[in-house]
């Protein structure tokens, strides 16, 4: 799987790569610390195929949020899932109100979680 992790932890960044890594199903991932930087490589890479990302809610720049309402504008459907530390019902409500994510997971991300959301 090709994946885009936005997160601007870097801690958090390095167990879920691990996680990943152990998985097997990693063949290729890209990390930002923020959803703009994000979406540049998303727009300067439109031929690339991208099968899920991995979004932080609360990040400088351009949060998660935001970064939500910019990707319903790109022509690529990409399946999203949120890692988030927050447990505020609004910001999971709002994450899931659009199509596009599949779920809402609080970090750390375990080995489990990933399995089930795959």
């Amino acid at each position: 799987m090709n994946i885009l992790l936005i997160d601007d932890d870097e801690a958090s960044n390095a167990y879920t790569e691990i996680i990943l890594n152990r998985s097997g199903l990693l063949s290729n991932l890209n990390v930002f610390r923020n959803g703009e930087k994000a979406l540049d490589f998303m727009l300067e890479g439109a031929d690339q195929q991208i099968d899920l990302i991995l979004l932080d809610i609360n990040m400088p720049v351009m949060s998660g949020h935001e970064f939500l309402e910019e990707l319903e504008k790109c022509p690529q459907n990409v399946p999203v899932v949120i890692l988030s530390t927050s447990i505020i019902e609004e910001d999971e409500q709002e994450a899931l109100k659009h199509p596009f994510v599949k779920g809402y997971l609080n970090k750390p991300i375990s080995f489990e979680k990933l399995q089930n959301l795959i």
